[in-house]
């Protein structure tokens, strides 16, 4: 029986195979859009997003709900969503996911245990962040981390 990949999986494997990756498909939240592709969002917006982008690594740890990010750049919900999606590839709370995730993978090379790095990378318990992680990475937190020390 053939095992189906999910959308997220399927980004994060081009990730790291360095396949080329199609506009607003990318996954790295680091990742750069190529000029052609920013141009779908205008020079202002541009501007908000990578406030944004840097808001939201500065508050890496803190609870970030939509209306609050809105309500901080003055920005309409929806217009932020889909904007945002498309500047990024994806939603701002799947982009703070996102961030959380490869925080933690750094975080997997010291000797913290499981529940101290999803602590330390603004999960707030082990289960939420070992979610995320297996839907994000495609691994537990456990198996990434065995993988990394062979």
């Amino acid at each position: 029986m053939e095992q189906r990949l999910s959308t997220v999986q399927i980004r994060q494997s081009r990730l790291f195979v360095g396949e080329p990756i199609k506009q607003a498909t990318f996954y790295h939240p680091n990742a750069k859009l190529l000029a052609s592709e920013r141009s779908i969002v205008n020079e202002e917006a541009h501007d908000i997003f990578e406030q944004i982008k840097v808001y939201l690594d500065e508050h890496l740890k803190d609870k970030i709900c939509l209306d609050e990010l809105c309500k901080r750049f003055k920005y309409d919900k929806f217009k932020l969503l889909r904007q945002f999606k498309q500047y990024t590839g994806l939603s701002p709370i799947n982009y703070l996911i996102a961030l959380r995730i490869e925080t933690a993978k750094k975080l997997m090379l010291t000797d913290l245990s499981l529940v101290q790095i999803a602590l330390e990378s603004g999960f707030y318990d082990q289960s939420h962040f070992s979610n995320c992680f297996l839907k994000f990475v495609g691994l537990t937190p456990k198996g990434y981390r065995m993988s990394c020390l062979k």
